[in-house]
């Protein structure tokens, strides 16, 4: 009754209606950018709890430089008004 898991994912496309292509300035730029994530989340108290948190997200371009993915770590405390 003290840990709990938790997971997500997300998806967002996005076509720019004024960004171009530097390679071919006739194109507009799209993306996709993918989002996963976890956390374990343990009651310490009723109010009180620790988590430990995952994140990665990926963007894909038609455009070379500004694809690029990454990991975030993290943890934390929470307190419950």
């Amino acid at each position: 009754d003290r840990l709990f898991a938790l997971i997500g994912a997300g998806y967002q496309r996005t076509d720019y209606k004024t960004r171009h292509l530097v390679s071919d300035t006739g194109r507009r730029q799209k993306a996709n950018l993918y989002n996963i994530s976890s956390s374990l989340l343990f009651y310490i108290t009723k109010r009180l709890s620790a988590s430990l948190n995952y994140s990665y997200r990926q963007n894909e371009s038609n455009e070379p430089s500004e694809e690029y993915s990454g990991s975030i770590y993290s943890a934390g405390f929470h307190y419950a008004f």
